[in-house]
């Protein structure tokens, strides 16, 4: 379980930079309170990351001190890639991921 306060604390961060990172899962996690958003992807102009996994996850809280935050936030930079295998049932698969700010550059069938 996590739970973070303050105005910019993330529930979970995953972030490639301007390097790859493969197969990441993300699974099992209850965000009970978030500042900003309960999981928030980054990535850099050149960076590059694949989600092969995301399930059992509950977002309970995003945002509760500030408006307009996410359950599930992207933020890549042009020139950055994130795929996202299985994107399409995240909100089946995670209750409480319903708010998503951006969407996966790519939802392939599996992660390189």
């Amino acid at each position: 379980t996590v739970s973070t306060t303050g105005n910019f604390a993330f529930g979970i961060i995953a972030n490639a930079g301007n390097g790859t990172l493969n197969d990441a899962t993300i699974s099992g996690n209850t965000v009970s309170q978030a500042g900003q958003h309960s999981v928030s992807i980054f990535v850099i102009a050149g960076g590059n990351l694949c989600v092969a996994e995301f399930s059992g996850n509950v977002s309970l809280n995003p945002g509760v001190f500030n408006v307009g935050s996410n359950d599930l936030n992207f933020n890549i930079a042009p020139g950055g890639t994130v795929d996202f295998v299985g994107f399409a049932n995240v909100t089946v698969n995670n209750p409480g991921f319903d708010v998503f700010g951006g969407v996966p550059t790519g939802t392939p069938g599996a992660c390189p």
